[in-house]
């Protein structure tokens, strides 16, 4: 029925007076990676953070046609206080470095001739190290014993049943949340202990590969294409000593800075973790602005330029949620 509604007012045009009523708001899209939908694995039903390009074709071609979509450095120079912003700006934002932002993402981008933002973690895109997320619904989508019994460091053994595709992706899920809060050495001996697991020849799904450093040049120079930091291993950065902090924040930009020879002016916490130390930290390290997640867009005259808000936009969403969404959040 909500579904049915929501179609109704899209169809209706009812989002536009709201569009025009939110024009002094800045809304960040949060995109992880893409898939096709005659190309699938059943990993991209783990969790909600891959999107289809069918879908994201339409979502570009409606933020092209009813919003301003800028570029970070349109959105750093209004912080700096050198321009204002254009009415309804949407700045789009993509978080890891998947080679599918270059592969199925960006020719879309191109064809519409729209800016976006990737969040590199820099260990990911440059040595191909997989992301500990990752790493996890791997094993749990391709561990062949139907039934799973996991020590987690912080208390007692858990059972998960993996008999099918439902049952695997709530596992992955449930582990993911477990694994958020632990310091990376305790995180690390879960996951190893889950990969030793798999079968031999298991190789890496394509929904989990990095970019290159030669993909990201490509786009980089294409014009549409601002590459900010996501940290170096991607870890929970509240959770890290004052050095590991200094560490991610700054050895990120400069990997960054020196591989594609551009400033980086923008850090995106991972997992939205961060605290006051963590948006300080940020500040000295030399950047300009953080985003994190808290589903809602943000005002121009008072948002914090190292907790700026952005909507993640999930694998469900169809089109008519994702035009209202934009214009009521």
């Amino acid at each position: 029925m909500k579904c049915a509604l929501k179609s109704l007012a899209y169809n209706m045009y009812v989002y536009k007076p709201l569009v025009w009523m939110r024009k002094k708001k800045i809304t960040v899209l949060m995109y992880h990676g893409f898939y096709q939908r005659d190309k699938i694995d059943g990993l991209e039903s783990f969790g909600s953070r891959w999107c289809s390009t069918s879908e994201y074709e339409k979502q570009i071609h409606h933020l092209r046609s009813n919003y301003n979509v800028i570029s970070m450095d349109q959105l750093v120079a209004t912080l700096n206080g050198d321009q204002p912003l254009p009415d309804n700006p949407v700045l789009i934002t993509m978080d890891d470095g998947y080679e599918s932002n270059f592969t199925l993402a960006y020719p879309i981008l191109k064809k519409y001739q729209v800016p976006f933002t990737v969040f590199t973690t820099t260990d990911f895109v440059g040595k191909g190290q997989l992301l500990w997320a990752d790493r996890i619904d791997t094993a749990i989508r391709f561990i062949e014993n139907p039934h799973l019994n996991i020590c987690f460091p912080d208390g007692p053994e858990i059972a998960f049943d993996l008999s099918d595709l439902s049952a695997r992706s709530l596992a992955a899920q449930t582990i993911r949340t477990k694994l958020q809060i632990l310091d990376q050495s305790h995180r690390e001996i879960v996951i190893s202990a889950l990969e030793a697991q798999l079968p031999k020849e298991t190789e890496l799904p394509p929904l989990c590969r990095p970019l290159n450093e030669e993909q990201l040049t490509e786009m980089s120079k294409g014009g549409l294409l601002t590459i900010g930091s996501h940290t170096v291993t991607h870890p929970n950065l509240t959770l890290c000593s004052e050095n590991e902090l200094q560490f991610e924040l700054s050895e990120s930009k400069k990997i960054i800075e020196e591989t594609f020879h551009t400033e980086c002016h923008s850090i995106c916490y991972p997992g939205s973790a961060y605290n006051q130390l963590v948006t300080k930290a940020s500040e000295k390290a030399g950047y300009t602005c953080g985003f994190v997640i808290e589903e809602r867009s943000n005002s121009l005259d008072t948002m914090n330029p190292f907790t700026i808000q952005r909507l993640g936009i999930s694998r469900d969403l169809s089109l008519p949620e994702f035009a209202l969404r934009l214009c009521t959040r």
